[in-house]
């Protein structure tokens, strides 16, 4: 499954580790022929991460969308 990633690995660990159980539930879906969808706490997630690019690409600086 998904091992930790190391302490100290950047401000792109927590999106990367999310990324990665992401695919990781959709292959273990498809190895066990099952359906869990993510679920509505995803979606909003993903939302913030959309308007903080969208924020990022409007004033050239880093957002947060914890």
């Amino acid at each position: 499954m998904l091992r930790a990633l190391p302490a100290g690995a950047g401000p792109l660990a927590d999106p990367v580790a999310n990324i990665a159980r992401n695919y990781a539930a959709l292959a273990q879906d498809i190895l066990d022929h099952t359906h869990h969808p993510p679920g509505f706490d995803v979606a909003v997630s993903r939302h913030r991460m959309l308007d903080a690019i969208t924020r990022s690409a409007k004033s050239g600086t880093v957002q947060s969308y914890f």
